[in-house]
């Protein structure tokens, strides 16, 4: 899958980050940023119809070849902004239902300092102090 392969929690930027902001601002900046992509995604399919609209053979070979450089730049923006905003939904969501301590059942955590120089995220309630891995995708 796309998504293993672009962003995954042994990533030092990922775990930095979650350290930085703590879980749930990092959880709301996701979901912020993500939708962003969502609006930038929803406009370049509105200058794809737009290309469309105005795509015409007969106007010469420039206006045509104007036309399509349009439609093909609005069709990769839709491409890039899709997936920026389906793979950081995806990552959001899977970290956010394993956010849930398993012993008192507090939301939200704090990554263990001892597992900052290892490839696997160990996370720390913040209320009770109990320690629980994060994977990237919950076992179903």
């Amino acid at each position: 899958m796309w998504l293993q392969s672009w962003m995954r929690l042994d990533q030092p930027r990922l775990m930095a980050s979650l350290q930085a902001m703590g879980f749930r601002k990092w959880y709301e900046r996701q979901l912020v940023v993500s939708h962003g992509w969502m609006a930038f995604c929803f406009i370049c399919i509105i200058l794809m119809a737009t290309g469309l609209e105005l795509f015409s053979s007969s106007k010469g070979f420039a206006e045509f070849l104007a036309d399509s450089l349009f439609i093909a730049a609005a069709l990769v923006g839709t491409w890039i902004a899709w997936r920026q905003y389906a793979t950081r939904m995806v990552l959001a969501e899977a970290i956010g239902v394993q956010a849930h301590c398993l012993s008192c059942g507090h939301y939200g955590f704090r990554i263990d300092q001892n597992t900052l120089n290892t490839r696997k995220l160990t996370v720390r309630c913040t209320k009770c102090a109990h320690r629980w891995p994060i994977s990237q995708y919950e076992d179903a």
